[in-house]
């Protein structure tokens, strides 16, 4: 019996575009789009700022000199958290889940996005409770961050359901005893809800 669904954000619960964010900071500096989202967006700087390890502010600061950004502090955390939009038909999915199972959301994010959306969406009041990677210093897949959501819900994996949109993610808590579905399409999760007996 399935106790707990842990919700993935990215691509499952939100769409995102990391992509207009580049656009925004393009419009501030002197690099294209392109450059800025391999400047930022692949190295090791934006892993370490979801993790936790570097805070918002040193984040903003490293970003502003890599680029030379003529950008403040408060419009740079608009520029960067700007990027969210529901996926289609979720709303709905979660209201029919309310009471079938406990529902937690899990992810892996930054402060900054995270402030963001948490803002714009009341649809994350819904969650118990919200697992973070910048909060708890790990990153899906390494075990670490799905110990803590089962730590904190006190259910066994086996009694857990992972919803995520990369395979990687979910092979991971498979591998702890966990249960997994990788997101595709909405309805892919109707039809492996139904078979959990949660609709």
């Amino acid at each position: 019996m399935i106790k707990l669904i842990i919700f993935d954000i990215g691509k499952v619960i939100l769409d995102f575009d990391h992509h207009i964010t580049c656009r925004h900071l393009a419009e501030k500096c002197h690099y294209l789009p392109t450059e800025i989202y391999n400047m930022v967006f692949e190295g090791r700087l934006f892993y370490q700022y979801e993790k936790g390890r570097i805070t918002s502010r040193s984040f903003y600061e490293q970003v502003k000199t890599m680029l030379s950004l003529n950008m403040d502090y408060k419009q740079f955390a608009r520029a960067w958290g700007d990027i969210f939009s529901l996926m289609p038909q979720i709303e709905p999915l979660m209201e029919k889940l309310k009471g079938k199972a406990r529902l937690f959301a899990l992810s892996n994010t930054d402060e900054l996005h995270f402030q963001y959306l948490y803002k714009q969406f009341p649809l994350f009041k819904q969650f118990e409770q919200i697992v973070l990677s910048y909060e708890v210093n790990a990153r899906k897949p390494e075990p670490a961050i799905y110990s803590r959501a089962l730590e904190l819900a006190r259910v066994p994996a086996e009694n857990s359901l992972l919803v995520d949109d990369l395979g990687q993610n979910v092979e991971a808590f498979l591998n702890m005893g966990g249960k997994g579905l990788v997101f595709e399409h909405i309805s892919g999760l109707y039809q492996a809800l139904r078979k959990y007996q949660l609709l």
